[in-house]
């Protein structure tokens, strides 16, 4: 199974793959996965950011993705820097001048009141729309002073009395064998392959519409969505939940189009059983010549044009099996494979 894990960050991946290796799961990274997007972090919790971000990659993939969030909790200074921990001060300050202003807050705290932790907590957002999370500790207290020249970030100033040195004093082999994303993470390879033994495979589905107008399609062109940046394909989508495709259709052409369709309306007119290089998916085309509204670009912030185009001159840059999928429509062919 291929999972994409919501990172950029090549020594992660490493950390991670080990971990994940021998459960039979393909992980890679978003760069590895073309998926270029920055997900704002701006939830109050760990929880809250990493599933935000696993969710909004898992929108733009349709896989299983895991993110992960992680900080340094005090219990005296109200949980801080928690999840600020990587903007504590401002992003691009030193770490040596954010431990130093800790341990001078902290320096006439005794040391019944110094617990402090590192916390990491890993979502998985699932093809099927639940998500699932792992949170793991390592718990310690604040050091009167910084010590070790291991690690980096705030390893210097967590001591852990159970091995009587901070965490960057610890061998790599110590302190990965504690680490808080390493336990988080094996926990959550433990859930993963509970889920994959208790159910079947799964097909991804998605609905496509060929809004039509005087032997003209409405193409739109993808924009910052992380996929095909720069092509023009249709108004799309995948199916929600307790949804049926022509369900998801009208919603998806109401949300990104801003036109209200009538079921009957709606002409079902191709369906593809598409292979990509990571999963299956089933994608049903409908074609629609009749709606109320106006056509408008609905999300700016995923699309930077809308198009009336001739159904028999596509531009050259267009999603490549949308393009198919069109073929096959004016050819009036209903079933096709692609891509195996």
């Amino acid at each position: 199974m291929d999972i994409i894990f919501a990172t950029k960050n090549e020594g992660k991946m490493k950390e991670i793959r080990e971990i994940m290796a021998g459960a039979r799961f393909n992980v890679v990274s978003m760069e590895e996965a073309d998926i270029n997007i920055d997900v704002v972090e701006d939830g109050t919790t760990f929880e809250e950011n990493a599933v935000k971000k696993a969710v909004e990659i898992a929108k733009i993939s349709g896989k299983l993705t895991l993110a992960d969030d992680s900080g340094l909790e005090i219990d005296f200074l109200g949980k801080e820097p928690g999840v600020d921990s990587a903007n504590y001060m401002g992003r691009e300050t030193p770490y040596v001048i954010r431990n130093t202003h800790i341990l001078e807050l902290m320096k006439d705290v005794p040391i019944e009141r110094r617990a402090a932790r590192f916390v990491c907590v890993i979502a998985a957002a699932l093809p099927d729309g639940r998500v699932i999370t792992t949170r793991e500790t390592i718990e310690g207290i604040i050091a009167k002073e910084i010590k070790g020249d291991g690690g980096f970030g705030y390893d210097p100033i967590l001591f852990v009395p159970e091995y009587g040195l901070t965490t960057a004093e610890m061998t790599a082999e110590v302190k990965n064998s504690i680490s808080h994303r390493g336990k988080a993470l094996r926990l959550m390879k433990k859930r993963l392959v509970m889920e994959c033994a208790s159910k079947r495979y799964t097909v991804i589905s998605a609905v496509h519409l060929f809004l039509v107008r005087d032997d003209k399609v409405l193409l739109l062109r993808r924009f910052n969505t992380g996929y095909g940046d720069g092509n023009y394909s249709v108004v799309a989508g995948h199916i929600d939940g307790r949804e049926d495709v022509f369900s998801a259709m009208i919603r998806e052409a109401r949300e990104e189009v801003g036109v209200d369709i009538s079921r009957n309306d709606l002409k079902a007119v191709h369906c593809m059983h598409r292979q990509t290089e990571s999963d299956e998916r089933m994608d049903w085309f409908f074609m629609c010549d009749k709606w109320n509204g106006e056509v408008t670009n609905m999300e700016p912030d995923k699309c930077d044009e809308l198009k009336w185009t001739d159904i028999g001159n596509l531009p050259d840059n267009m999603v490549d099996y949308v393009r198919e999928a069109v073929n096959m429509y004016k050819e009036g062919i209903k079933f096709s494979v692609y891509g195996w």
